[in-house]
């Protein structure tokens, strides 16, 4: 059986979904966009994206239009018995209809489908859905008060292939150990700012933040984190975050405002690579980890007091970490949540 991924590159998801569709039998293959153009054509496009539409619209609808028609042969060629889209991946709902035709068509929700606005037509594309996977119960009520019912939550743990403990050394820990890190970029809205404040409420501590000009937006407003920014000008590759957060006590994992009840999928790539996240609390938590002592904030007043204990009490940290991994293996490990996604969409 074959399974077409159309998902950004990225992100350690599309790795966590092959891995966890070729242990259940599936052909897995992911197709990023991105590769039915050459590199100046997609940089052409993304500049012009963001203008107005009078002065982008030719050059979009060419696009679209190309995207869309290699999306269709490819379903035509490789005849998967399932295409799972991350977001919406600049698809389009004529396209979705089309593909009904020869395969099931699910969505994967990276981000609230009410503030994606990647695509015109995202919100319209999931009403032709045969299935949504949601990794927060909110957006669940969200669209199911708009009558669309083939939807369920879902949490889909992490890759051990990407995240996993490594044997250490002296020089490696001396060069990139801390007792927290954090890796990311900032938005020059007001989501940048909190970001900001949360990470700023470490900043008594040895914080690493790698991160790019981005930050020049807030960083003014929180001298604190000055010293504490690691300046990068490409991402990280997932090898480098694995052995960064090997080499770390915590990692303070912040919230995305569009997530009202969710959880960030970093919170799972910690806890394989064994460092510890310090959350910010959303509602989900108590589902997913069903009463275990997984370190929380409400507040963000409690944030020093909390990493501090755990920065501080290594047997305490371990032990919670030992008990999180435990508990991902026996019920969110790739293969154990795709199974399930498979027995709702062909039961």
């Amino acid at each position: 059986m074959r399974v077409l991924l159309f998902f950004p590159d990225i992100y350690s998801l599309k790795d966590v979904f092959i891995m966890g569709f070729s242990k259940n039998g599936f052909q897995a293959k992911s197709i990023n966009y991105v590769e039915f153009f050459d590199k100046r054509y997609n940089y052409l496009f993304h500049k012009i994206y963001k203008l107005p539409n009078k002065f982008s619209g030719p050059v979009k609808r060419k696009y679209l239009q190309k995207l869309n028609s290699g999306y269709l042969n490819l379903v035509k060629t490789e005849k998967p018995e399932l295409v799972l889209v991350y977001n919406n991946q600049m698809l389009m709902p004529d396209t979705v209809k089309e593909m009904k035709k020869y395969t099931k068509v699910g969505f994967y929700l990276g981000d609230n489908p009410f503030y994606t606005f990647t695509n015109n037509y995202n919100l319209t594309m999931l009403f032709y859905a045969d299935f949504i996977i949601s990794p927060d119960t909110y957006w669940i009520e969200q669209l199911k008060s708009l009558g669309i019912n083939n939807i369920f939550h879902e949490i889909m743990g992490y890759s051990d292939a990407l995240n996993f403990p490594i044997e250490k050394n002296k020089d490696e820990e001396e060069k990139y150990g801390s007792d927290a890190f954090y890796i990311g970029s900032l938005t020059a809205h007001s989501w940048g700012y909190k970001r900001c404040l949360f990470l700023s409420k470490f900043a008594d501590f040895d914080l690493k933040i790698y991160g790019n000009q981005s930050w020049n937006s807030w960083i003014e407003y929180f001298p604190e984190l000055k010293d504490k920014l690691v300046s990068i000008d490409k991402p990280i590759s997932f090898e480098m975050v694995n052995k960064l957060s090997n080499y770390a006590k915590i990692y303070p994992v912040d919230s995305n405002p569009g997530l009202i009840n969710g959880l960030h999928i970093r919170i799972f790539d910690c806890i394989g690579s064994g460092v510890l996240p310090i959350v910010e609390y959303r509602k989900d938590l108590d589902i997913v980890f069903n009463g275990l002592n997984i370190p929380s904030i409400k507040n963000y007043r409690e944030i020093n007091e909390l990493a501090g204990f755990y920065i501080q009490n290594k047997m305490e940290r371990s032990a919670t970490l030992q008990k999180l991994q435990d508990h991902i293996k026996t019920n969110y490990l790739p293969e154990i949540s795709v199974k399930r996604i498979l027995n709702k969409i062909f039961k």
